[in-house]
């Protein structure tokens, strides 16, 4: 495990702010904000060893608690959110609540060290069926007290661009969305090892879903740097990038404010959703 961003709020009563965590399969990232004005105080994010297995990521989630004594606060509420790339969108219309396991073991294989969840993603008709492992959610539920269980995927929402692609960079994966003449296209988790492996599902999906790589919107956000080798690789491909800003009514503590704003857009947009 290692520590990608420690930045604590400097904040001594926490009773009147708020927690969010993000816990994925490569990362785990919390965010601690104010909602009245909405500022953000604090942003941690631990990036996992890529082979990490499905027992170690509940262990290595827990010795985050254990280090960070300032996850045991008293918030004025926790948000939960989890990132797990083994998702499905279906259709509402043809949704069945029973079938969810049957479609998780489908598509990904059964497995009963997770347990398989769905819900309605915003504004749209579509169902987000997915699977946590069952560790991870023990240990979240204890040290987040049984708050609901929701997938980050479930909370997008169309930017109001007709033609425009979003990834979202993780610690090795990536989260591509594709818009098409205002319609979802795909939402989808690809891992990557190396710049080429970005470019290349960046160019697959625009070839699947016929966009012209010179023509899209391309949104970035997450753990990528202006003068990283992965923007560089991107920009000989897309004409039309643009890094994901914050709201106007987003406000910041001096510590974050230093730091590239879309690092953390993706936690503030779920901050913001509910």
């Amino acid at each position: 495990m290692n520590i990608a961003f420690k930045i604590p709020p400097q904040l001594t009563d926490f009773s009147a702010f708020h927690l969010l965590a993000e816990v994925g399969g490569d990362e785990v990232s919390f965010l601690i904000f104010e909602k009245h004005p909405f500022t953000l105080h604090g942003f941690y994010t631990f990036n996992f060893d890529k082979s990490l297995y499905i027992n170690d990521l509940a262990e290595t989630i827990e010795s985050i608690f254990k280090s960070e004594t300032i996850l045991h606060k008293k918030f004025a509420s926790k948000k939960l959110f989890y990132n797990v790339k083994e998702i499905a969108l279906l259709p509402e219309n043809y949704f069945v609540q029973q079938q969810k396991e049957n479609i998780c073991n489908l598509l990904f294989g059964e497995d009963k060290r997770k347990i398989c969840f769905d819900e309605n993603m915003q504004n749209a008709d579509i169902k987000v069926v997915y699977r946590v492992p069952q560790k991870a959610l023990s240990l979240m539920n204890i040290e987040f007290g049984n708050v609901d269980v929701k997938h980050a995927v479930a909370q997008i929402k169309n930017t109001g661009e007709a033609n425009i692609m979003d990834c979202l960079v993780y610690h090795t994966t990536i989260r591509l969305t594709l818009y098409k003449n205002n319609k979802l296209q795909i939402v989808q988790y690809f891992d990557y090892t190396a710049p080429a492996n970005v470019v290349f599902y960046l160019l697959n999906v625009c070839k699947q879903f016929d966009v012209a790589p010179a023509e899209i919107k391309l949104l970035l956000s997450g753990m990528i740097a202006l003068n990283s080798a992965l923007y560089e690789e991107i920009y000989k491909y897309f004409l039309n990038i643009y890094l994901k800003e914050l709201p106007h009514n987003v406000l910041l503590a001096d510590k974050l404010n230093e730091h590239p704003h879309h690092f953390y857009t993706h936690l503030t947009e779920l901050a913001q959703c509910v």
